[in-house]
């Protein structure tokens, strides 16, 4: 689940797969919505999770969950920048009614993408950095997530960059996420609209190859694309 669209991904027993997507109908992530007006939203998750599966979503034997959100440890919404109504959401307890007896985990979709992106490549150590409604990433030493579970994420997004810089959806001044949407805005304006970078797999400490002390891996190696 992102802060402007959901990805729904179904996996049967024999190996079939059916998947959707949908957009949320409120706000996209850029603006504020009233705390605790989540309930729209998770009418609109249940109404397409039963639609792909075929009016039986309790019939599966496991659900996992990636969002951009915290969670604590009963499962409830402490924070989502980029969908603030969210926050106080009882969210376990909401997929545990639609799902019935099926196990439910959620975690932080950086930190997934960075052990996926990690598994793929063959990188024990690894920085991942996903662009979407917001910036988020995750960080994957000797093939465990850091800080690891139980402890957060790294919320690669929110570090702050610039203590004068732009306000962040999470209060803060500065932020990576936020100084990024302040430049691609000012680029907007300057006529030119924003860049296209392409985007990078993963990365890893490398210092002897490309211009700089990180290089990418996977597929497609070489030097990262500068400004």
């Amino acid at each position: 689940m992102g802060g402007s669209k959901v990805a729904l991904r179904l996996e049967h027993d024999d190996l079939s797969v059916r998947e959707s997507s949908f957009r949320w109908a409120g706000p996209d992530g850029t603006d504020a919505i009233t705390p605790g007006g989540a309930t729209h939203d998770l009418e609109l998750l249940a109404r397409h999770i039963r639609e792909l599966c075929a009016g039986h979503p309790e019939r599966l034997t496991g659900v996992g969950v990636a969002l951009p959100a915290t969670l604590d440890a009963t499962g409830a919404v402490i924070a989502w920048p980029g969908r603030p109504g969210w926050a106080g959401v009882d969210l376990r307890g909401a997929l545990s009614a639609l799902f019935g007896e099926a196990e439910v985990r959620c975690a932080d979709d950086g930190d997934l993408a960075a052990l996926a992106e990690a598994h793929e490549a063959g990188c024990p150590d690894l920085l991942y950095l996903g662009v979407g409604t917001g910036i988020g990433g995750g960080i994957v030493l000797n093939g465990k997530p850091v800080p690891g579970v139980g402890r957060g994420s790294c919320e690669v997004g929110h570090l702050i960059v610039d203590r004068d810089g732009p306000l962040c959806d999470c209060g803060r001044r500065g932020c990576v996420q936020a100084a990024a949407r302040a430049r691609r805005r000012c680029a907007g304006r300057r006529g030119g609209g924003a860049r296209r970078w392409r985007s990078p797999r993963c990365a890893r400490p490398c210092g002897t190859e490309g211009s700089g002390p990180w290089r990418r891996c996977g597929r497609v190696a070489g030097p990262w694309p500068r400004p």
